[in-house]
């Protein structure tokens, strides 16, 4: 047996791994007719091929490495959207003075407060979303960086305590 479930067995983890086929994916179609499949859920799990049979197989083959990789490093694999549906509709409370203030964006913007509001949510989570995947995406390099500028701000003590010790020959000390 190999795979994610094995993977978290010899973890010995207490683990509900889901199978690939119970998660929704998104199918784009490039310029050169490739397909790009992606699994929204799961940040980071996208493929693409020159057909979609193999960008399928790419994308289970990525759906294995990724959740392999997720169990391996402590991490727990999101489950797959429980098919809820949903009407579009929904009631909020909010202070008085947040809804003033929406209601004056709105007439300045010239459209309902309800479009406003739908359009302001989007975009807020339309950014939110591209945040989370670009995070799991380069989320590495942050740490990189942070040990780059480690390093960058110790040689800079380094070279200013050998400025100190060194005598100024040229004269543009």
């Amino acid at each position: 047996m190999s795979g994610p479930r094995a993977l978290a067995q010899r973890m010995n983890e207490k683990t509900t791994i889901h199978g690939f086929d119970e998660y929704a994916f998104q199918v784009d179609r490039g310029d050169a007719d490739e397909f790009y499949l992606s699994i929204p859920r799961l940040p980071g799990v996208n493929a693409q091929g020159e057909d979609i049979e193999s960008a399928l197989q790419n994308l289970q083959s990525a759906y294995q490495d990724w959740t392999e990789d997720v169990i391996a490093h402590g991490g727990t694999v999101p489950p797959p959207a429980d098919g809820t549906k949903f009407s579009g509709y929904t009631s909020l409370r909010m202070a008085p003075s947040l809804h003033a203030k929406l209601a004056s964006l709105a007439d300045a913007e010239g459209v309902s407060l309800n479009s406003f509001v739908v359009s302001t949510l989007s975009a807020t989570v339309g950014a939110a979303h591209m945040v989370n995947e670009t995070a799991a995406e380069y989320g590495h390099l942050g740490q990189k960086v942070e040990a780059i500028s480690g390093q960058l701000a110790e040689l800079r003590a380094e070279l200013a305590r050998d400025r100190r010790t060194q005598p100024c020959e040229s004269g543009d000390c």
